[in-house]
């Protein structure tokens, strides 16, 4: 379930000179501002990513009132840096670990929430315009907490259109003698 959010957006250039023709200056050309209207709440943007078609889409995070009270947010910048949608992602709660574009256009977002210390791992598809193709929740193999939460999420889509995904978290095993133990986890996603 997805409510709408608003955002303004504001745009202003800025313009970078260079010395000699032989040298180049790196500048920014452009830069968006955007103001996410949510009341009271802290937004965090967590991570984003440059589309195939020049667009950007951005992944955060809403706390209400609590800090435990989180939502995730959506929103998707069009090469002109017009914001084409933004949505908050009522229920959906977590840290955004990775985003990915698929082959076909679509968002694969890999999201870790921790729940009584342990990781929870979820894939979440989206379509281009932001809508939830799917989700799913990964089956994790420990029931201990990892070590300072310290978790990694890597996500690829194969040329089958298969989606290939790598965990891996470093569990203490042996708290006398400070033993951790790092576990892989591999799963493999077949689109039916």
């Amino acid at each position: 379930m997805y409510v709408p959010v608003r955002l303004i957006l504001v745009v202003f250039f800025i313009s970078c000179t260079s010395k000699s023709s032989a040298q180049q200056t790196a500048c920014v050309d452009s830069s968006t501002v955007f103001l996410l209207q949510a009341g009271n709440s802290r937004i965090t943007i967590q991570r984003s990513i440059a589309l195939v078609d020049s667009g950007v889409f951005i992944v955060g995070l809403i706390r209400d009132e609590t800090l435990t009270d989180t939502s995730l947010f959506i929103a998707r910048l069009d090469k002109l840096n017009n914001i084409l949608f933004s949505k908050k992602l009522t229920g959906i709660k977590g840290s955004t670990r990775k985003i990915l574009q698929c082959n076909n256009g679509d968002i694969l977002l890999g999201v870790i929430e921790i729940d009584q210390s342990l990781p929870i791992f979820f894939v979440f598809r989206f379509t281009i315009n932001g809508d939830i193709a799917w989700q799913k929740r990964l089956q994790e193999n420990t029931n201990m907490p990892s070590l300072n939460n310290n978790v990694s999420f890597e996500m690829t889509e194969a040329p089958d259109n298969n989606f290939y995904i790598g965990l891996t978290d470093d569990i203490e095993t042996d708290y006398l003698n400070g033993v951790n133990t790092s576990y892989y986890h591999i799963y493999k996603i077949a689109l039916v």
